[in-house]
């Protein structure tokens, strides 16, 4: 997600850069964006007004 929205780089570039598909890397992003999607609403929810912590569940696809 850094790497492909943060710092803008297109999907071929971010696969070129991490050795993997361009289809592994729009599926990446895409599960990425559904677990901040539902933390994010989830912290809403709670009016906690924390950062939400998602490392532990996008982890398993950055590798």
């Amino acid at each position: 997600m850094v790497l492909h929205h943060l710092l803008d780089l297109p999907v071929e570039q971010v696969a070129r850069e991490t050795g993997a598909s361009n289809g592994a890397v729009g599926t990446r992003l895409s599960r990425a964006r559904k677990v901040l999607g539902a933390r994010l609403a989830e912290d809403e929810g709670t009016g906690a007004g924390r950062p939400a912590r998602i490392s532990e569940e996008v982890e398993p696809w950055l590798t």
